[in-house]
């Protein structure tokens, strides 16, 4: 199990892991190596590592060591993409990628200077063929005595000769930084040659590690008066899950208040969406909420109620998401007693809360009965998107909130 400073975010939510998890943590392990800091710091405590690992951007190392070459951002970038498909096929592929970047032809700043305790000597020019590019084993060889650097030329300058050689120095010690990391991957995490998925044609990365297009990313300055259009129609939640058709029943700009109707208060975040219990204290700046039902028919029986939820900053966003996500984990596979105004108790069986394409989603069951729940939670930008189906069969919880996800404005 990954530590919180270098877990992917498939970890975190609960998804499906594979070995490009690994590759997300030793994306994560190089940025350190560089910059002597890890990919997120820990200024809002595990809670805002986590978000960050799940909905910030991957960090810049030229922003912590501005002398370091630009292409590394590029692979730190593609090493821990949020999304498994467009990180490095392998870590061997990762180590080339670095190495490349590392000696980008086209890179004229200087190096950062290092500690002369910390080198000793490195030989003057790197070997050729390289060694990511040798065809036999892989073997973890001692390394041998250290070359002599050439003699400078005759006339130079002294102090020219001083500052080539730390160059030379400097440059290897990065080197070495970037060989360590791509070594132990080499010799932990061996390659994993997969077959692509049809569907996952068009977001792995190109064959020069360069990350696949994509739409812009969520604004992240959205305001309460912007919310509601993000909310789903009847026609948009038609087209995304099907089944009878549903009416509006409630449409309002404040949280909803069910404290009273469940047995377990705690639990009542992980039933029902936009609560007030839930929102009140994590700094919201807008709300948009609305029920609708099918005829005849309640909200908890064939219907949806959704909510949109605006903060000042993505990460105050993401510490809501993360925050109702270790809430809902200590609920599953409970039950939760509902009496709704005007009805008899009804007991609902929590499942254990699962991440499904990037959305987390709870279900529960009506104990005795076909009918079921789907309660999905998703933060894009500075919002975050909490929203809930039931009917007897057919539930798509996380259709509906990619869709509502699609409605959020673009940066």
């Amino acid at each position: 199990m990954a530590t919180v400073a270098y877990a992917a975010p498939e970890v975190l939510s609960n998804a499906p892991i594979d070995h490009r998890s690994d590759i997300y943590s030793l994306g994560c392990t190089l940025y350190r190596l560089l910059t002597g800091h890890p990919p997120y710091p820990a200024t809002n405590g595990a809670a805002g590592v986590m978000a960050a690992h799940l909905f910030s951007p991957p960090p810049r190392v030229t922003d912590q060591v501005p002398t370091l070459p630009a292409p590394l951002d590029q692979v730190i970038a593609v090493a821990m993409a949020k999304d498994p498909a467009a990180r490095f096929p392998s870590a061997s592929a990762l180590a080339v990628a670095a190495s490349a970047a590392l000696h980008d032809a086209t890179r004229h700043h200087p190096l950062p200077a290092v500690p002369s305790g910390e080198v000793v000597s490195y030989p003057s020019s790197w070997p050729a063929p390289a060694w990511w590019q040798h065809s036999g084993p892989r073997t973890m060889a001692s390394p041998g005595p250290p070359l002599p650097l050439a003699p400078p030329p005759r006339g130079l300058d002294p102090a020219i000769t001083r500052r080539r050689r730390r160059g030379v120095a400097i440059g290897a010690s990065l080197a070495a930084v970037v060989l360590l990391a791509a070594t132990i991957a080499i010799a932990a995490w061996p390659d994993h040659t997969t077959t692509p998925n049809p569907t996952d044609a068009g977001s792995a990365p190109a064959a020069d590690g360069t990350p696949p297009e994509a739409q812009g990313p969520p604004a992240t300055d959205i305001t309460g008066p912007q919310l509601r259009p993000i909310l789903l129609t009847a026609n948009d939640i038609a087209r995304a899950t099907g089944g009878q058709a549903v009416t509006l029943e409630t449409d309002t700009a404040a949280p909803f208040n069910d404290v009273d109707t469940v047995d377990n208060p705690q639990c009542l975040g992980a039933w029902a969406p936009g609560q007030q219990t839930v929102y009140a204290s994590t700094g919201y700046t807008g709300m948009a909420a609305q029920t609708l039902r099918a005829i005849n028919q309640s909200s908890s029986q064939d219907g949806v109620t959704q909510a949109v939820i605006a903060y000042p900053s993505q990460d105050k966003a993401a510490v809501a998401y993360v925050n109702q996500r270790g809430q809902w984990a200590l609920c599953g596979g409970k039950p939760l007693t509902v009496t709704p105004t005007g009805q008899p108790p009804q007991t609902w069986d929590f499942a254990q809360p699962v991440t499904t394409s990037g959305v987390l989603t709870l279900a529960a069951t009506l104990r005795g009965t076909a009918t079921s729940c789907q309660h999905g939670l998703l933060a894009r930008g500075n919002v975050v998107i909490d929203l809930r189906q039931c009917r007897p069969t057919g539930a798509n919880v996380t259709a509906l909130a990619s869709a509502t996800a699609a409605k959020i404005p673009r940066q």
